[in-house]
């Protein structure tokens, strides 16, 4: 009788090895990928305050030259824009949807915007509107003063403290008169 020949070993002796070695891998990258997901990731940073932006983007209106280029329905309707985003931004007013009377009509008080404020609003709406739609013809003059009268209007509400956290909710619940919400603790 012979005796066993010894055979050399090969790579193919070690399946078990190797399937271990693949799921055990596998189940790590599984484990890595749900940690992965799990991690939450970091919060934006807020956006800069509104005042900010409405200076921006009137900076970029001046240098357009709208008005100058015979472009003033273009211009004021720009203009308006960008005091209506203000609005938005910074009084929780959504005077994208309002009508000029809507925004500044409306009856209450408001702690942080006075009389002179609202008159203000009003004017430079009001011109706008007659450019826009009743296409008025406005002198030379207002063209650059309307565009500084909305940056002097930006920076002098863009200074005044927010409403608190609470009162920004009350206001969001009524939407009553947006511009002027009613004070509820009375």
């Amino acid at each position: 009788i012979k005796p066993i020949i010894e055979e050399p070993l090969n790579w193919l002796d070690f399946w078990p090895l190797y399937l271990l070695v693949a799921l055990a891998s596998i189940g790590y990258a599984l484990y890595l990928n749900r940690q992965r997901r799990q991690r939450q990731a970091p919060p934006p940073p807020p956006p800069p305050p509104a005042d900010v932006i409405a200076l921006r983007e009137l900076d970029a209106l001046e240098v357009k030259n709208l008005w100058q280029q015979d472009l003033t329905k273009e211009y004021y309707s720009e203009l308006t824009r960008i005091l209506r985003e203000y609005l938005e931004g910074r009084f929780d007013v959504q005077a994208m949807e309002m009508t000029t009377r809507q925004i500044t009509s409306a009856p209450g008080q408001r702690t942080d915007f006075g009389r002179a404020q609202g008159k203000e609003l009003s004017q430079l709406l009001q011109l706008s509107d007659l450019v826009k739609f009743a296409k008025a013809r406005t002198a030379v003059e207002l063209h650059a003063e309307g565009l500084k009268r909305v940056r002097t209007f930006v920076e002098e509400t863009g200074k005044i403290p927010e409403p608190k956290q609470s009162d920004r909710q009350g206001a969001q619940q009524s939407r009553g008169w947006l511009l002027y919400p009613t004070d509820d603790t009375h």
